[in-house]
């Protein structure tokens, strides 16, 4: 709460304002000034004023403390302009209606500075000596604070000090000023604790549900896509090989895996007999190392989850003082600061881009850009395209919310694929086509080396008047 009339009293009479010399002003806060003063007896001291809702107030700095600072206000630098160096001539509270009133004397020049201690309407203002505003920390134009109009306290003074308000119980062995001092400082901790624990609470809670979120699919991909079942198959082709007949699209065997039961293998119909058992036997070894890629995964995400748990048990407790909370709190999120800045500052995106409707095809043309691509510039409902049986580049189709892509835009892009791989010669070719959430990364692999899964096949041939129309949009990204 604010102080009242009677408190104010009991501040002042404490305070060794009068012959003390203003040194410099120091903005601690928007809200805040801080006057280093001067006093021959007392030697240097500090008076702080807050403007605060519901904690306006001014009393002396009584001990060390680290403060907040802030790049300096308007206000602030007229003081500095007019008052520092001056003496202070009077220091009085006017009546009971809790403004102060400071006569401040420089180069035989008198100003008055005015210090309104309202909980709900508090200010501080500079005004000359015939009470024309020179300027105030808060304008309030309704109220007639703004320069060049005149400030007269008087008319508003209510005389309402009845006795109803009491200075509040006194701490003994000290002053009243360090008991105000040390009250309100404790109560600032207490509020940027509570608000640098939401911050953390905040920070570390969104972190782990991304990872549960991570876990999740990872759990799920490892249920559906474990390459067991794929090899079994395989086998299953490789022992009735006899059976299959060129053009086969599908066959049915007897599942010696599971009691012999029938189970129908579907096939690529364009493939060799031979090609069929060695395709099904690439794709379970594929799936495998998907598999062995999910787990990494899931086992990396897992120590991550723990020490975010770790961190948030030691950051949010309550052991130490409010300084030493504090100053772990600040620590941390200090740390997370330039992680957080170049998550997001705009990145630069690699290699080639072209426009297809409504759609953006972004081409990485090396290894270099592929990673980045897949990296930093392409989420899980974008396409992948990738000319099979030929290094070529990554050309990704960036999703639009709401939209699914058109099978025009899906031509263009895999004719971009073939164009810019080893198999442009040829004039056709056949293209890899997923979405980015189904593409493995190679475990130890090169960077930018991806295992595609659930995988769809285009092919397509290079239309001149498509590539025409597409390089007439290209520009290096």
């Amino acid at each position: 709460m604010s102080l009242n009339w009677k408190e104010i009293d009991c501040i002042l009479s404490e305070l060794p304002l009068v012959n003390s010399r203003v040194q410099q002003v120091i903005q601690g806060a928007y809200h805040s000034i801080t006057l280093e003063l001067y006093h021959p007896e007392k030697g240097r001291w500090r008076c702080y004023i807050s403007l605060a809702q519901q904690t306006v107030r001014m009393h002396e700095l009584t001990f060390p403390r680290t403060m907040e600072r802030v790049k300096l206000q308007r206000f602030a630098q007229l003081l500095r302009s007019h008052i520092v160096g001056a003496r202070i001539g009077e220091a009085v509270q006017l009546g009971n209606d809790r403004i102060v009133r400071i006569i401040l004397e420089r180069g035989g020049e008198e100003l008055l500075l005015y210090i309104r201690l309202w909980g709900g309407a508090g200010n501080i203002i500079l005004c000359s000596r015939d009470g024309t505003i020179l300027d105030a920390c808060f304008r309030r134009p309704k109220r007639g604070e703004v320069s060049g109009e005149h400030f007269n306290p008087e008319p508003v003074l209510s005389g309402s000090g009845n006795g109803t308000y009491e200075v509040r119980p006194r701490i003994p062995g000290s002053s009243f000023n360090e008991q105000i001092d040390r009250e309100y400082w404790n109560r600032e901790l207490s509020d940027r604790c509570r608000r640098l624990s939401q911050r953390i609470r905040t920070l570390l809670d969104d972190q782990e549900a991304r990872l549960l979120s991570k876990l999740h699919t990872l759990e799920q991909q490892q249920l559906t896509q474990d390459g067991s079942r794929t090899r079994e198959l395989a086998d299953l082709l490789a022992s009735n090989i006899h059976l299959v007949k060129s053009g086969d699209t599908r066959i049915e065997v007897h599942d010696f895996y599971h009691d012999n039961t029938p189970v129908i293998i579907p096939l690529d119909g364009r493939l060799e007999p031979g090609a069929q058992v060695e395709a099904y036997y690439r794709r379970a070894s594929r799936e495998k190392r998907a598999l062995e890629h999910h787990r990494e995964e899931g086992d990396a995400a897992i120590r991550d989850l723990r020490e975010i748990r770790h961190q948030r048990a030691d950051l949010l407790n309550e052991e130490g003082t409010l300084e030493e909370r504090i100053a772990r709190m600040q620590s941390f999120l200090a740390a997370e600061a330039p992680a957080r800045r170049r998550a997001a500052e705009p990145k630069e995106i690699p290699g080639l881009q072209f426009r297809s409707g409504i759609h953006r095809i972004l081409v990485g043309r090396t290894a270099r850009d592929n990673e980045e691509l897949l990296r930093r510039h392409t989420r899980g409902n974008d396409w992948w395209l990738h000319a099979r049986d030929y290094p070529g580049a990554y050309v990704f189709i960036k999703g639009v919310a709401g939209k699914s892509v058109p099978l025009e835009t899906l031509l263009d892009a895999a004719v971009l694929a073939l164009y810019y791989s080893k198999g442009r010669q040829g004039g056709k070719g056949d293209i890899y086509c997923t979405q980015v959430k189904y593409l493995r990364r190679v475990k130890h692999g090169k960077p930018g080396q991806v295992i595609p899964t659930q995988e769809k096949n285009l092919s397509v041939h290079l239309e001149p008047e498509r590539l025409e129309r597409l390089l007439g949009g290209t520009r290096e990204a």
